[in-house]
């Protein structure tokens, strides 16, 4: 099945109502090829012909609101949830790690950071050990953690069971 992107070429041909005969516009009668210019410039290329178009243009915008809904379903986890979670988060090298949530306000997270740092993030798993965690309790911005969601830092966060 064919879905057009865009036109390509389109064919003008002109019948006759006396002789039915068809005539291309280059076959003309000078006089004939005036009406059809004015003609041309009158007629609409039909939409159907820009289907295609649309139907990716709706995937996109589809896919765009989708990933913000994403987005504020897991900032929505972390302000409206549960006080103690686990949040999986991108570090500035590259690497991976994990934070537990302590206590969160509608202002600030008090956090301890995970001890462990890995490379590979399917790994994860691997360094979210209860003793992992640091004692001590740090105090973040709300609006920090919301600076590490747009940029696509946070990759999960969960309630600690």
């Amino acid at each position: 099945m064919y879905i057009p992107i865009s036109p390509y070429k389109t064919k003008n041909i002109f019948t006759c109502t006396s002789c039915n005969n068809e005539f291309e516009p280059k076959n003309l009668k000078p006089e004939n090829k005036t009406y059809y210019k004015n003609f041309k410039s009158k007629k609409w290329i039909p939409i159907w012909l820009f289907s295609g178009v649309i139907i990716i243009l709706f995937g996109i915008g589809y896919f765009a609101v989708n990933q913000i809904k994403k987005n504020e379903e897991k900032l929505s986890k972390l302000t409206n949830g549960d006080q103690t979670q686990i949040i999986q988060y991108e570090t500035d090298n590259g690497n991976y790690t994990t934070l537990r949530t302590i206590k969160i306000t509608s202002d600030f997270v008090w956090l301890n950071y995970n001890e462990y740092e890995i490379e590979k993030y399917d790994f994860i798993y691997q360094i979210g050990g209860e003793g992992n965690y640091s004692t001590d309790t740090v105090k973040v911005d709300i609006k920090i953690i919301k600076e590490l969601f747009k940029q696509g830092k946070v990759k999960k966060i969960y309630p600690i069971k």
